[in-house]
């Protein structure tokens, strides 16, 4: 069976889709949990709100993601 440039293109540019959107979840996620953690630092009692603030913001990027965004 021969692969044609067409098949060979569509694949490489699932390849990056699926791939640079991973790290951008990755990057995004991490960005948010920093931002947190220093939060946390100088106001330590209000932990459950910046758990609450980064499970949104991950929840926002898997609804980005499921939607091919």
């Amino acid at each position: 069976m021969e692969m044609t440039t067409a098949i060979i293109l569509g694949y490489i540019g699932v390849a990056l889709m699926v791939g640079l959107s991973g790290a951008a979840s990755c990057i995004g996620t991490s960005i948010a949990g920093q931002a947190s953690v220093g939060a946390m630092k100088k106001n330590g009692g209000a932990f459950g709100s910046y758990m609450i603030l980064l499970n949104s913001y991950e929840n926002i990027n898997k609804a980005d993601e499921d939607a091919g965004r």
